[in-house]
């Protein structure tokens, strides 16, 4: 999809979005437990921040791609960054949409429904990572990554796998109640070690 009608879209959604708020009541669920029952009320307006997720993500990474150091990178590996912008705003997209059901639908699996989202969208970024350019703002950005490109390169390919396989793991979890929310928090610190260790053994051995 080219990126003005992707504009277009994503502005349309957004405005569709605060439609939708606009005629929900003024207090809502705002917060479940892990169980999936609703713990806390708040206002309605709270829906308004989640509807300028899509465009603050979208157009932000636009900004840290004129700021980044490493230009050169994201201009040579264009598309890819620009897959990474889209899919993120896609992201917060999905998230929404599925806030918006859960506070209409009272029945809604939050846990299972939230998990399938995230985990669905990890795998695709997992895939992703492996291309994305030297810069420092995306990707697994380890001090090693970002001294060598060859070592950017070999990290983010194992991070990828890693996004892979928590996102796999995700979807499990949310099948599991309160187990499933301890095997995540044991799933994101293993996602963030692999790679930072993997990153700096090999920055250690690239020159043998």
């Amino acid at each position: 999809m080219k990126s003005k009608l992707f504009d277009i879209i994503l502005w349309i959604i957004t405005i569709v979005f605060i439609g939708i708020m606009l005629v929900l009541p003024n207090t809502i669920p705002i917060h479940w437990s892990l169980n999936g029952q609703i713990d806390q009320y708040g206002s309605k307006y709270f829906c308004l921040i989640l509807s300028f997720l899509p465009l603050l993500s979208y157009y932000g990474m636009l900004f840290t791609k004129k700021i980044d150091p490493n230009q050169k990178e994201i201009k040579a590996r264009k598309e890819t960054y620009e897959f990474m912008r889209k899919i993120i705003a896609l992201l917060f997209i999905a998230i929404q949409v599925f806030f918006y059901y859960m506070i209409l639908v009272k029945e809604a699996n939050v846990q299972v429904g939230l998990c399938f989202i995230l985990g669905i969208f990890l795998i695709i970024i997992g895939n992703y990572m492996p291309k994305v350019p030297q810069n420092y703002f995306l990707g697994v950005k380890t001090p090693w990554a970002l001294k060598s490109e060859i070592v950017w390169k070999k990290t983010n390919k194992v991070g990828g796998y890693c996004f892979i396989g928590f996102g796999i793991l995700i979807m499990i979890a949310g099948f599991l109640n309160e187990a499933g929310f301890y095997l995540i928090v044991l799933g994101c610190i293993v996602i963030v070690i692999i790679p930072m260790v993997y990153s700096y053994l090999i920055y250690q051995n690239k020159d043998k």
